[in-house]
């Protein structure tokens, strides 16, 4: 296949740009041939070993490694569409002998007993060739970072180990591993578990690794927390800052939040870390934790991240920063004075919420009416995920945080006034009783009273709630109706029926009363389900 060609070779040859060319053929019996050659030579070197066979053999598996190279890259930078044609008839000839592939690098890989250079070199090709495969032969990013679990925590081979971590710290297995914490529930608890068993190695909770290992584990866990960061940014902010870097033009488009599971994945990985060595953060490498605190300093800059990221995160880590602060506040750590610091911005944070939309700048003046000063009713927190778990997060729980509900039958509050609302059942036995004592002299034009009377209904729902009046409403319920109700109670009723005249006026004046009563209805529900009265 001369792929290169196939794809650029209008394009260069118009260009001038032909001599820039690279390409190569392989031919789909190419892996055939190199492994059985490769087979031959592990077989005859079992029987007998010389310098000629091992020099054969480096050069055949350099050459297989190449090969695969090759390969993995072709299918990483490809587009599927451009490889239809040729993935399959090359990887039918090679898919049935890559599990064979697979054992036999496995063993040399693994046999570096030997400590001369040439069995190195040896073990060091076939690790990477193992790899190679690897990555073409699984079928999820978790099934190959199972296996390079497997032989870290087994520590036996250091050869393989070495190149392992290698690939485990590219930009592609990390990316592709956050994608998976992120995206992927099926396979999301097996990617946490190895996470977690990476920290439990960086922090020395297993004892058999060594302290090269510990390093290296200690820069993936880095390069995770970089590449996370990255992803928490708004890809609006990233071309922002793309856009100021090339020609300083300015990009006029809505913020576009990071979803909610990815901010939900770094506090999982964060708690983690001060959960299990809050306690023994004297063995933990002072540049990790630093590391950790400048990320968490990087998350209170609002014009990177938006409060809607960092919202969850802070209120995991910060009881957790609280419980580290005040146990180490009497030592002398270099770190003490910036935690103090960090604590109080991320705090503030909290504290003073998101930024205005355009939607609130919009309505600024509405908002600030004292209508809305009560706060949201609780049917509308109970129906809000995020502040459903906000009961049940560290912060909550650090704090004692015990959930009150000062008003145990506002459930029934809520059911007694949608009833006079959509004027049935006891809304409607009320209502009827109060129109005996209202003095309406106006007439109503047949054709909007079916509107006049829903508006009017659901007009006095919002006024006995909003005045406090559900009490006396009930009671005007259990009383007959020869008692005439209380004045006030029928004025707020009087005062609802004036309604009326604007359905006759937008009739008058040939407007739309069924679209004027849409809006009514749909205003009216936002004030009974989710404004909450003023105390």
């Amino acid at each position: 296949m001369d792929i290169f060609n196939e794809i650029n070779l209008n394009k260069q040859f118009n260009d001038g740009t032909m001599h820039n060319s690279i390409s190569f053929e392989c031919h789909p019996n190419t892996f055939k041939q190199l492994f059985d050659i490769l087979e031959q030579l592990v077989t005859t070197m079992v029987q007998k070993k010389n310098a000629t066979l091992n020099h054969s053999l480096t050069a055949c598996i350099r050459l297989f490694k190449t090969h695969l190279q090759f390969l993995c890259t072709t299918k990483s930078k490809i587009s599927k569409e451009l490889l239809a044609n040729i993935d399959d008839e090359l990887m039918s000839t090679t898919q049935d002998s890559f599990n064979i592939d697979l054992t036999i690098f496995a063993t040399l890989a693994c046999d570096d007993e030997n400590k001369n250079s040439e069995s190195i070199t040896i073990c060091r090709e076939a690790s990477k060739a193992l790899i190679y495969i690897l990555t073409l032969k699984s079928t999820s990013i978790v099934e190959k970072l199972s296996f390079i679990h497997e032989y870290i925590i087994n520590n036996k081979y250091h050869v393989l180990i070495e190149q392992l971590f290698i690939e485990l710290n590219k930009t592609d297995t990390i990316l592709n591993w956050i994608e998976i914490l992120c995206d992927h529930k099926s396979e999301k608890r097996e990617a946490f578990t190895i996470l977690y068993s990476f920290i439990d190695i960086c922090f020395g909770q297993t004892h058999d690794i060594n302290e090269e290992h510990k390093q290296r584990t200690k820069q993936v866990l880095e390069s995770f927390q970089q590449f996370f960061l990255i992803r928490l940014v708004p890809k609006s902010i990233l071309k922002r800052f793309e856009s100021n870097k090339k020609d300083n033009n300015e990009i006029d488009e809505l913020e576009i939040s990071v979803d909610t599971a990815s901010a939900s994945v770094f506090a999982q990985y964060i708690s983690y870390i001060f959960k299990n060595f809050i306690n023994k953060t004297e063995t933990i490498s002072s540049e990790f934790i630093n590391e950790i605190f400048v990320g968490l300093c990087l998350m209170t800059q609002t014009k990177l991240f938006s409060f809607d990221t960092v919202q969850p995160i802070f209120i995991s880590i910060l009881p957790l920063l609280a419980e580290y602060l005040l146990q180490y506040s009497s030592s002398e750590h270099n770190n003490m004075y910036f935690l103090y610091w960090l604590i109080g911005k991320m705090s503030f944070i909290m504290i003073i919420g998101s930024r205005q939309n355009s939607l609130e700048m919009k309505h600024f003046n509405q908002l600030k009416l004292f209508l809305f000063i009560g706060g949201c009713e609780k049917t509308a927190i109970e129906n809000n995920t995020y502040l459903s778990n906000l009961y049940e997060s560290n912060l909550a729980a650090y704090s004692n945080y015990q959930q009150s509900y000062p008003n145990q039958s506002s459930s029934s509050d809520h059911d007694f006034l949608m009833s006079i609302y959509d004027n049935i059942d006891q809304g409607k036995k009320l209502i009827s009783k109060i129109k005996i004592y209202v003095n309406n002299r106006q007439y109503t034009l047949e054709s909007i009273e079916q509107y006049t009377r829903g508006a009017c209904a659901a007009l006095f729902a919002v006024y006995i709630k909003h005045y406090d009046r559900i009490n006396i409403a009930k009671l005007e319920l259990s009383r007959t109706d020869d008692k005439r109700p209380h004045s006030k109670f029928i004025s707020l009723y009087e005062y609802a029926t004036h309604v009326e005249t604007l359905f006759v006026t937008t009739k008058a004046q040939g407007g739309d009363c069924d679209e004027l009563y849409k809006q009514i209805k749909i205003k009216t529900l936002f004030l009974l389900s989710t404004v909450k009265k003023v105390i």
